[in-house]
């Protein structure tokens, strides 16, 4: 793609944008039809009709508002279809209105994201917080931009659309780009994938039924939580230097989440993008904490539940969310954080604890799976407080464990500043990426199932 688009520039046109974003859309959907060949046509329809919403929500034609209702019906619609139908006629009706199923198996990737990214544009150009993009191709590459349309961040047009029409890319600005997708890398396929081999096999014992130890549970849980912390935050370094790559700025999607001392804290620097899009387009339209204790706690739970059906099709998920209300519910009545404090070591202990609860029951595939694994986790069920396979866990994993641990901290700004010892490093690191990718080896991306 880098040739390409550098290549397309300087023989057809140096300075404008039209070539350069052609070639971006092009390669955009090519790289989805790799992912999946049948939803592109999906996402094109999407792309064309939310180009097509925006220009008459920007507009001043009558019964702009109904238009702009039907356009959020309808890509909700199709988001519901892909991810909820299936769940809510055989999970929740168990099959008795008699309504086929199968839709889920086609859900295109990354729908959740494109689809929310659209909605805030249209709405944003709605409210007349930015003008409706006129340029199709502009639109078009916001709304598809390969780096992002899997799995985000959720791109706010308001963001780049000054970027869409007019960039300067430098040698500089690519090798930043550069460099920070191979962070990325390296927590994908070295950290977070190696991970992903401990943490299967721990849940995996869990939910047989197997005699576990209390402190296999905890090992099974905190390296899932360190698992789908380097596998998201490494796909954003990603899609944030691919951006940097052709001129483009992404914005930061985490901030050292797990340095937290509260869980609102926590959600102030975990999905970073995901979390302002439901505080500006869901809590606040709400009503937000204007109107009352009362009310407040009504937008807080309708938030909380959408985040986790957002999240996926299942109790668990709806579990999940309701989970982080309660606690937020209660940092909020008692202060906690602000007024009532305790040690910041305890405070943060406290608060990964919360999360690595949360991470248990978003990762179980059932509520019975994830009751069975929280009783693990308190000594119910369990055959002793250590056994045999969690020390052999810990002594065959000190190193992945350590480093992982380590880097969930801004240690990386300190290193930047030795630049020779850590391009270097990187440049061998990206090669060991290489060798693991073309290997094939275990490599699920968390996310793409959102």
């Amino acid at each position: 793609m880098l040739l390409l688009y550098f290549g397309a520039s300087r023989l057809f046109n140096k300075n404008g944008t039209t070539v350069k974003n052609a070639v971006l859309l092009a390669g955009s959907i090519a790289f989805y039809a790799l992912g999946q060949k049948g939803a592109v046509i999906y996402l094109v329809l999407f792309v064309v009709f939310n180009y097509f919403a925006a220009l008459w929500a920007g507009s001043e034609i009558k019964g702009r508002k109904a238009l702009f209702l039907l356009t959020l019906i309808i890509d909700i619609s199709g988001l519901f279809l892909f991810k909820y139908y299936d769940f809510i006629i055989s999970g929740v009706l168990h099959g008795k209105t008699g309504l086929p199923t199968g839709l889920s198996g086609l859900a295109p990737l990354g729908i959740s994201f494109f689809t929310f990214q659209a909605v805030s544009y249209v709405t944003d150009v709605y409210l007349k917080k930015v003008s409706p993009e006129k340029n199709f191709l502009n639109a078009a590459l916001y709304m598809s931009a390969f780096w992002t349309v899997t799995a985000g961040p959720i791109l706010r047009y308001e963001t780049v659309f000054k970027e869409l029409r007019v960039r300067r890319e430098d040698f500089d600005g690519v090798c930043a780009g550069v460099t920070r997708f191979i962070y990325g890398l390296i927590k994908k396929v070295l950290i977070a994938d190696s991970l992903a081999l401990v943490a299967d096999r721990i849940f995996k014992l869990v939910n047989s039924g197997e005699d576990v130890s209390l402190l296999l549970a905890w090992i099974g849980a905190i390296v899932y939580t360190l698992e789908i912390y380097y596998d998201f935050s490494g796909y954003s370094d990603m899609a944030i230097g691919l951006g940097k790559m052709f001129g483009f700025t992404v914005s930061e999607n985490f901030d050292y989440p797990y340095t937290a001392t509260t869980v609102r804290e926590f959600w102030r620097k975990w999905h970073i993008s995901l979390s302002s899009w439901f505080r500006d387009y869901v809590y606040i339209p709400l009503g937000g904490n204007r109107k009352g204790a009362l009310r407040t706690c009504i937008n807080l739970f309708i938030v909380w539940l959408l985040t986790g059906i957002w999240h996926g099709a299942g109790y668990t998920f709806i579990v999940w969310g309701l989970m982080y209300f309660v606690v937020l519910m209660f940092e909020r009545i008692t202060g906690y954080g602000e007024k009532f404090k305790l040690p910041k070591a305890l405070m943060h202990i406290g608060t990964l604890i919360v999360v690595s609860v949360g991470w248990v029951i978003f990762r179980s595939p059932d509520i019975t799976s994830a009751y069975r694994y929280l009783r693990r986790m308190i000594g119910l069920g369990t055959n002793g407080l250590i056994c045999d396979t969690a020390i052999r866990f810990l002594l065959n994993n000190t190193v992945l464990f350590a480093i992982a641990v380590i880097f969930t901290m801004p240690v990386i700004k300190k290193l930047e500043r030795k630049k020779g010892i850590l391009q270097i490093a990187l440049g061998i690191l990206f090669l060991i990426c290489c060798i693991y990718v073309i290997k094939g080896g275990y490599s699920p991306f968390i996310y793409f199932t959102f």
